[in-house]
């Protein structure tokens, strides 16, 4: 990496080894070093806005998006009289529907190999 002059942020790296929940104690946790650095396995990681757990549970992911969504409709619900219904209807859409969504296709992958 150091030939291409880029450098590991040590504080924003993270990983996980994952496997499914009957095997999930048989995952080594130990460090992997780098040049002078050790990076240790996380066991919940986000990527790209979906939060993955080592033993491939999708619960803390839903529990983020039900959260950021129950937020906005907290903000829905304080203006709704402040705009008309076709506005409120595309800002549900926009802030709520898009959030359900996001990475639809990612969560079928996993828990189709759960299964």
């Amino acid at each position: 990496m150091s030939a291409n002059c880029l450098q590991l942020n040590v504080a924003k790296t993270e990983f996980l080894l994952y496997s499914s929940r009957q095997r999930v104690h048989r995952v080594p946790v130990s460090p992997v070093l780098t040049s002078d650095h050790s990076v240790n396995p996380a066991s919940v990681v986000c990527d790209l806005g979906v939060w993955i757990v080592r033993g491939l549970s999708v619960s803390t992911h839903v529990t983020k998006v039900v959260s950021g969504c129950f937020a906005v409709l907290c903000q829905l619900y304080s203006i709704r009289r402040s705009v008309s219904q076709e506005s409120l209807i595309g800002l549900v859409v926009c802030l709520l529907l898009t959030r359900l969504d996001h990475c639809n296709a990612v969560l079928g992958m996993i828990t189709s190999r759960r299964g």
